[in-house]
């Protein structure tokens, strides 16, 4: 007679202990899940990965804190203008100003000195040369010669007249005695960089007799130069400047 197989036993007991396994195996996923999170968390970093957090946040904050000070610096720029009545407009108009003085677009007045040649020197024209060059070593802001203005642009030379020997010229035209060279600046360095012990003045005295006179004024007009264009020299672009270097 065979023998049939038994049908498994579940006694009351039981149900309670398998829900509370069933419990239990909720309770470690849920900490699994838990643990996942942490270790993702500052808290579950090491030492090195948050070292190298804390520095990144460093920089970030400095870098920051430089772009607050600039334009705080900005700030108290424009407000500087403006408790002083300027704008800034009139900041990039007195800036256009000082540079067409500096070119010699426009008219200027100052202290200075003046430098008075009679027609009876025996001057030549790289004489007018070592003279203003000296003036403008000697701190002068303007200078011109007979009432023309003295910039790169100008050319002194002389030329050959049949007649009446050598004339000295200023760009092209000749020069006419008395010659007065006029210059703005501190008249007193001016005076003395022409007039020190070995200088020009005392070359020009002893060993061609050329003495010149010269006066400290308390105020001397220069006029503006002759305009000039440049034909071939053309402005460089600031970004393809740049791109060059």
């Amino acid at each position: 007679m065979t023998k049939q197989p038994r049908k498994p036993i579940f006694h009351h007991w039981q149900w309670p202990l398998a829900l509370v396994f069933l419990c239990f195996g909720f309770l470690l996923a849920a900490q699994y899940q838990t643990n996942i999170v942490l270790s993702g968390s500052l808290a579950a970093e090491s030492q090195s990965n948050l070292a190298m957090i804390l520095k990144s946040v460093n920089d970030n904050k400095e870098q920051l804190q430089e772009e607050l000070d600039s334009l705080e610096s900005e700030l108290r720029e424009l407000k500087t203008l403006t408790e002083s009545g300027d704008s800034l407009s009139s900041a990039l108009r007195n800036r256009i100003e000082t540079l067409q003085s500096a070119v010699g677009a426009t008219a200027v007045e100052g202290p200075g000195i003046s430098v008075t040649i009679t027609g009876d020197s025996n001057l030549m024209f790289y004489d007018v040369i070592d003279i203003i060059n000296e003036l403008f070593v000697s701190g002068a802001e303007a200078v011109a010669i007979n009432d023309t203005r003295v910039t790169i642009h100008t050319a002194i030379s002389e030329i050959d007249n049949s007649l009446d020997g050598y004339s000295i010229t200023v760009d092209g035209k000749p020069l006419l005695f008395p010659v007065v060279i006029k210059a703005i600046g501190n008249a007193e360095a001016l005076s003395t960089g022409l007039t020190y012990p070995g200088g020009i003045i005392e070359s020009l005295n002893t060993l061609y007799h050329v003495y010149p006179t010269i006066r400290q004024e308390s105020s001397i007009t220069i006029p503006a130069a002759n305009s000039s264009r440049f034909s071939y020299a053309k402005a460089i672009e600031e970004d393809k400047a740049s791109g060059e270097e």
